[in-house]
């Protein structure tokens, strides 16, 4: 019969597999800290090894001891800035570990402020414990009551955890709307009324804004059972909504990247219905809450008119001219970048040499011939061609700069307006573009040069036309792009593109890919800096400056970022979770 002995630690349990390797089983996996004997080991070997494995258990318990950190645990150390890059929520959890370990649990509150002193608080708590062992023992030897004392305090800790517990619950009870919760919170666990107010979400909506009549009795009962209830609500919808963007988003990249490499092995492209479905529905909600929200009226400059007066929010609006037309399409109180603020984001485009800031002459004109209708958005997104090939009327929007296709007329004069005003900046962009370049610029060298492709029309060729750009300058965006990227510090920079590594919750990282006017997530939601860094290094070095394309049908981009995750995080999912 095998005979399985744990150790604490892997260095010990690889000793005694070099000490005792005749008596191994063929079993024996050495990755790990359990060791499998034969059965004809002898039975006062297996005894001795076992007391030694014991107590290496016991060190191991004793080096590694950690506690679960509470919700307001967390939020006390934040508000004491304890969480850096450094000092992570498992430095805190060994430091409470510490306190627990010596039967001091009920004294880590009072200690987190003495503790942000110290670059590693599992040091500072063992700091504390012995200058608090050395001022009660007074050098003197334990006493006959010691292990009464300690049996106190350990029932005292347990307590202090189950009352932990017990907010924490009604913490997150409390945010859903229910009043018995938030008493709790108020009674027991210290939360004064501002607290319960801010959990609630009070400062968007307050009871002490309605009618000044007072309402007694039941009706006052339900008018707080219902004010709890609505912010409960709002709160779960806000994070549902943030979850739904995310996921969305995550849906949309999964499947382009599908697409992409498949069209790179020679397979057709997929139609994703559940995706299809999942559009469906969210458009379905969004009528609906444009057609029987309570408060979704048209003008809130000041938010003091009557709930049951002004327009309803007009969806057709909405989707004709975007969120930013709609005062109930935007809300101030979500972290999201304006498109200005994108701008002011990425990097700045020197103009080409020889070339004003401003455009020379008028724009070029717009064409006007049968065979093309700048008309309108499309009905559906399969008439939105790229070379051949559908895409999606974002890329239309994001790459209309870059790309020409062939649009479906639409009987609708204002979207003919609309597009027209679009093709109007254009042109006028390109005209700047266009302007001659300085005498010579043929005679460049050749690795001062770079090309540009160029789509055909449908009565042309197929092949992909070349245009030379020169430029003195390789830093010129007009001019050739550097072979290869450059590191500066967490970014890699190659023209302009660059790779930057994020960290905006300090827990988590991501991986960007940034151009003039675009945004690729390579990789999000990383645990480890170590891990973001060697995600950006593998994909720069799968993906050279000028193989960098934000065209939703070239799959370069995409595939490099999912075999760099892959190869960074084997255990995330692979392609399959690229991001």
């Amino acid at each position: 019969m095998t005979e399985r002995i744990k150790f604490g630690s892997k260095d010990a349990a690889d000793r005694i597999r070099e000490q005792h390797a005749e008596h191994l089983c063929v079993d024996d996996d050495k990755r790990l800290k359990t060791v499998a004997f034969s059965s004809d080991t002898p039975e006062s070997l297996l005894q001795r090894i076992e007391a030694e494995a014991t107590e290496d258990r016991a060190v191991d318990r004793e080096r590694s001891n950690t506690a679960e950190l509470t919700d307001r645990e967390r939020n006390r150390i934040s508000d004491l800035d304890g969480f850096d890059r450094t000092t992570t929520t498992l430095s805190w959890a060994s430091a409470k570990g510490v306190f627990e370990r010596e039967g001091l649990g009920d004294q880590f509150w009072d200690a987190m402020g003495y503790l942000t002193d110290y670059d590693d608080p599992a040091e500072g708590a063992e700091q504390y414990v012995a200058e608090y062992q050395e001022r009660g023992s007074g050098g003197g030897s334990r006493d006959v009551g010691e292990e009464d004392i300690t049996g106190a305090q350990r029932e005292a800790n347990a307590a202090a955890r189950e009352q932990a517990e017990g907010c924490d619950h009604a913490h997150d009870v409390c945010r859903n709307g229910e009043p018995e919760a938030c008493e709790f919170l108020a009674d027991a666990c210290g939360y004064d009324e501002e607290e319960v107010d801010q959990l609630l979400g009070a400062e968007e909506d307050d009871p002490a804004d309605a009618d000044p009549d007072e309402i007694t009795g039941e009706a006052a009962g339900a008018l707080s059972r219902s004010w709890n209830g609505y912010k409960g609500a709002i709160a779960a919808f806000g994070d549902a909504l943030d979850q739904a963007a995310e996921a969305w988003k995550h849906a949309n990249q999964a499947a382009e990247a599908i697409n992409g490499i498949r069209d790179r092995h020679g397979q057709g492209p997929l139609h994703f219905d559940a995706l299809e479905v999942a559009n469906a529905d969210l458009l379905d909600l969004t009528r609906k809450a444009a057609a029987d929200c309570v408060e979704c009226h048209a003008d809130h400059s000041e938010h003091d008119h009557a709930v049951d007066a002004d327009a309803l929010e007009d969806l057709r609006k909405f989707v004709d001219e975007g969120a930013p037309a709609t005062p109930v399409g935007t809300s101030d109180t979500k972290d999201r970048p304006t498109d200005a603020e994108l701008a002011e984001r990425a990097p700045e485009r020197p103009p080409a040499k020889g070339q004003d800031t401003d455009p020379k002459g008028p724009a070029a004109p717009i064409d006007t011939s049968p065979n093309h209708d700048p008309a309108g958005y499309p009905d559906t997104p399969e008439s939105v061609y790229y070379r051949g090939t559908p895409v999606s009327p974002f890329d239309m929007e994001s790459n209309v700069r870059d790309d020409r296709r062939a649009i479906s007329p639409r009987d609708d004069q204002r979207d003919q307006r609309r597009h027209r005003e679009q093709l109007d900046t254009i042109a006028a962009a390109d005209a700047t573009a266009d302007e001659e370049t300085p005498n010579g610029s043929e005679q460049f060298a050749n690795e001062q040069q770079g090309t540009l492709g160029v789509d055909v029309d449908a009565d042309q060729a197929a092949e992909e036309k070349q245009v030379t750009l020169g430029g003195a300058d390789a830093s010129d965006t007009t001019g050739a792009l550097p072979a290869a990227w450059r590191r500066e510090g967490s970014t890699w920079v190659a023209g302009p593109f660059r790779v930057q590594l994020d960290s905006p919750n300090g827990s988590r990282w991501s991986v960007r890919l940034y151009g003039p006017d675009h945004r690729f997530d390579v990789a999000t939601d990383i645990r480890t800096a170590q891990q973001a860094e060697a995600i950006a290094e593998g994909f720069t070095d799968r993906v050279a400056p000028d193989a960098v394309s934000f065209h939703s049908n070239d799959s370069t981009v995409p595939e490099a970022a999912a075999e760099a995750k892959a190869d960074a995080t084997p255990d995330s999912g692979g392609l399959t979770e690229y991001t």
